[in-house]
């Protein structure tokens, strides 16, 4: 009996391509096979939104690892706070902010600062 592996890989990655627009089944997938992990990883990461205060999309911890930080290639930021707040918080997201190395789309709404 054929299973999923028997598929080539590049027949797995285009199928992930296909569910760019949903988190969930991207999700799972990268919990399926070690070999799958990338191809999700590469839509689950790629549009990253940090919202101060009334709910975050994404938790900003979450990309202090090199591995995943790198897949962000959009970042929008809503209500964030000041670079140069003094607070715990802003330190942490400006700092995770700044290993976000190959982002080539920045949005940015809601500055009060």
């Amino acid at each position: 009996m054929k299973t999923m592996n028997d598929l080539p890989l590049e027949s797995i990655e285009h199928i992930i391509d296909q569910l760019h627009d949903d988190p969930e089944a991207l999700q799972a997938c990268s919990l399926t096979a070690r070999s799958w992990i990338t191809a999700s990883q590469k839509h689950l990461h790629h549009c990253v939104k940090f919202y101060s205060g009334g709910g975050r999309l994404h938790d900003p911890a979450a990309y202090t690892s090199p591995h995943v930080a790198h897949r962000v290639k959009k970042l929008v930021l809503s209500h964030t706070p000041s670079p140069t707040d003094p607070s715990v918080t802003s330190k942490n997201i400006w700092a995770i902010i700044s290993r976000l190395s190959n982002i080539s789309t920045l949005e940015v709404t809601g500055l009060s600062w």
